[in-house]
């Protein structure tokens, strides 16, 4: 019985000390799915790189373009392309947070640019965790990407702390700017 009794504890013993050692699930995911606000300036675009080369692999590469001093911090501003931007704010606040990230691109007459492949990979990085469905949901049917913008409209949406908008800014010529910017709530 003694025996018995003895094996008994060693099992639970040993089990409860490999659990301790054994990285749960959870903890792996947490791990895989940092959100943007958790990134570096260089580990943003090594992201985006890889977010996407798949996509585009002409707009898979930032060029550092320089960083400036804003009343939030530092802005952090990188080229893709001609006319296609990228913005990242890298600055701690109490929280935390650093700020937003932006993606700044020129689209003509028909509102065609190549903002529209750089919009989705600041989507997937801003939060890695959310699904493709609740990603196409805030696309389409919160920001409705697909519908034409007015001059001057703004779209916005918040989930899970974080709020997504996106700008346009028609030009004289009919050509015009769309700024779709993350941000921390």
């Amino acid at each position: 019985m003694k025996k018995l009794l003895l094996s008994i504890v060693l099992v639970f013993g040993l089990s409860a000390v490999t659990n301790v050692f054994v990285p749960s699930t959870t903890t792996v995911a947490e791990a895989k799915s940092k959100k943007i606000y958790d990134y570096s300036w260089k580990q943003f675009k090594k992201k985006w790189k890889n977010e996407m080369k798949p996509r585009d692999k002409k707009l898979a590469k930032i060029k550092n373009q320089g960083a400036k001093d804003t009343a939030t911090g530092v802005v952090k501003t990188g080229k893709i392309k001609d006319l296609l931007y990228v913005t990242f704010n890298t600055t701690k606040d109490k929280d935390g947070d650093f700020g937003s990230a932006s993606v700044i691109g020129k689209v003509d007459k028909k509102q065609n640019g190549d903002v529209w492949t750089a919009i989705p990979v600041l989507l997937v990085l801003s939060n890695p965790s959310i699904s493709d469905k609740k990603r196409e949901n805030i696309a389409f049917k919160k920001l409705e990407v697909n519908k034409p913008f007015s001059d001057g409209e703004e779209r916005s949406y918040s989930y899970k702390g974080v709020s997504y908008t996106m700008t346009y800014d028609k030009h004289r010529n009919g050509s015009g700017v769309i700024i779709f910017t993350v941000a921390e709530e």
